[in-house]
């Protein structure tokens, strides 16, 4: 057995303690052949030139969150090794507790050539960027042309430290908040698509008490949420609420203090304590809550679109129709959802372990043959032949061919890099992801963004932990019925006196600063 199979084999396993601490955050050490800067070479353009080098071995820890993690052979792996003239070796870890790990490699400093984080905004990751531990990349960015063309902008500066770029991201879409829900129930009941806050609050109500399965019991919950409330931030964007942060008369206040903040709070109290809704939330998982809606007991889930996927693949009712959808009338009127981060995990280039600008320009542009239009229609239909066929310079998915297209959105999830709905070839989609995607298309141009998204206040970074949670376990008391209103204000208070004021001040110190 190898060394790198032992590895994969204490990971999984959890034999090796060791190799659980080292491998635990999600790591990518990547490198292409010996290409110049400028020009990304065979393997990116599709000349094939590449195949006559030397592969380049490259270990990458990456974060699975399926039952169980792609196996050594796995083709999409594969097909990127052929693309990108790369021998990949990587170990698979399972989601969760993934932050305490990454500072302990980070704080061990034997770290790979590149490093996948989860809090980027992190004390421990913070401190070890200002001390010069991490590669600044934004320099090198326009030297790739697959890099400078795909990756967003306005993602870009939400992830600079004090103004510089230092890592890359995992792209997720700019709208990450909707809801999925039932059809066919809606259908039962003589329901419409909701178009407002009070008409959701409807169909959640008609879902828990109007039999919308029809099978003569009273065995339905209208909304399910999970512990992390998952659902808050489009409730609060439909209420008028800022994205994080909101600039009022000139300065940075946080969105907890705008009133459609306690106008969301106020519509899950309701909900929690009328019953519609799972009254276990603060105790259940995604996966658990996720089930509710599989087994045909719940049918609204408020959250991202293409929740749909997975939802509607482990749905055990033959009868089940699932349609998502983001737009809605807010409380003023207008159609807004909050703009999401556009990431999930951004990856760091280690000094320790990128000895030199040649080797770092190697690193990145590995990732550029990754974000290669090719590599994009892989990560939006999968490989040709099995995942879709190819008709007239387009994709089309067979209804055999989208039984087994839950993979695709997995791969996608884990080893993209740009957007890959930016590049990938046209087709025909299955309802399933047509539905999600058109959703939010819809919503593109109205997203709200986050004033402050890349500032950083210094006692945040030191208290955010216990702030954060703070706010969290309000929240909850708030929806439960453990503190009215005046408790609220009190929670508040004792967030401000956390640090919260502190952090306040500190933002807007920086705020005047930035450019307007």
């Amino acid at each position: 057995m190898t060394a790198n199979k032992l590895k994969r084999t204490a990971v999984r396993k959890g034999v090796a303690a060791t190799a659980a601490v080292v491998f635990f955050s999600t790591v990518l050490a990547a490198c292409s052949s010996d290409n110049s800067a400028s020009s990304t070479g065979g393997a990116a353009n599709g000349s094939g030139s590449a195949a006559s080098q030397e592969k380049f071995t490259m270990t990458m820890v990456n974060q699975f969150t399926q039952n169980q993690p792609p196996g050594d052979d796995d083709e999409f792996v594969k097909k990127i090794e052929d693309f990108t003239n790369t021998k990949l070796q990587i170990t698979w870890i399972p989601g969760g507790n993934v932050h305490e790990k990454i500072n302990a490699i980070i704080a061990s400093g034997d770290m790979p050539k590149a490093m996948l984080v989860f809090e980027n905004k992190s004390t421990t990751l913070i401190n070890a960027v200002r001390s010069g531990v991490f590669w600044e990349i934004g320099p090198y960015i326009d030297q790739f042309p697959n890099l400078k063309k795909y990756l967003y902008p306005e993602v870009l500066d939400g992830v600079k430290i004090d103004g510089k770029l230092y890592s890359l991201y995992r792209s997720r879409p700019l709208i990450g908040d909707g809801v999925v829900i039932r059809k066919d129930w809606l259908d039962n009941l003589g329901l419409s698509q909701p178009k407002t806050m009070d008409e959701l609050y409807n169909v959640i109500k008609a879902f828990t008490l109007n039999d919308p399965d029809k099978n003569g019991k009273n065995d339905t919950i209208g909304l399910v949420d999970e512990s992390a409330l998952r659902g808050f931030g489009y409730v609060a964007a439909q209420y008028g609420a800022p994205n994080e942060w909101e600039v009022k008369d000139g300065k940075l206040s946080p969105a907890q203090f705008h009133p459609g903040y306690l106008e969301a709070l106020k519509f899950f109290r309701k909900l929690y304590k009328e019953g519609l809704m799972n009254k276990e939330f603060t105790l259940q998982s995604r996966t658990q809550a996720h089930e509710l809606l599989q087994k045909g007991q719940a049918g609204v889930r408020i959250g991202d679109p293409d929740m749909i996927i997975g939802i509607s693949a482990g749905t055990t009712d033959p009868k089940a129709k699932w349609d998502t959808f983001v737009k809605m009338q807010s409380s003023d009127g207008s159609e807004r959802v909050f703009m999401s981060n556009g990431y999930t995990g951004n990856f760091f280039f280690p000094k320790s372990s990128i000895k030199d600008e040649a080797e770092l320009k190697k690193v990145l542009g590995f990732f550029d043959k990754l974000s290669a239009p090719e590599m994009q229609t892989m990560f939006t239909w999968g490989i040709e032949g099995k995942h879709y066929t190819l008709k007239d310079g387009k994709a089309v998915v067979s209804p055999e061919q989208a039984a087994n297209n839950a993979v695709v959105n997995n791969r996608r999830n884990e080893l993209q890099i740009v957007d890959s709905l930016q590049a990938a070839i046209q087709g025909q989609r299955n309802p399933v992801d047509q539905a999600w995607i058109s959703a939010k298309q819809e919503m593109n141009s109205k997203v709200i963004t986050n004033p402050a998204i890349n500032l950083i206040s210094k006692t945040f970074t030191e208290r955010g932990t216990e702030l954060k949670q703070i706010l969290e376990d309000a929240r909850v008391k708030f929806i439960i019925g453990e503190i009215d209103e005046a408790g609220w204000d009190n929670e508040m208070k004792k967030w401000r006196s956390a640090g919260g004021d502190k952090v306040i001040q500190e933002m807007n110190e920086l705020y005047a600063k930035m450019p307007k």
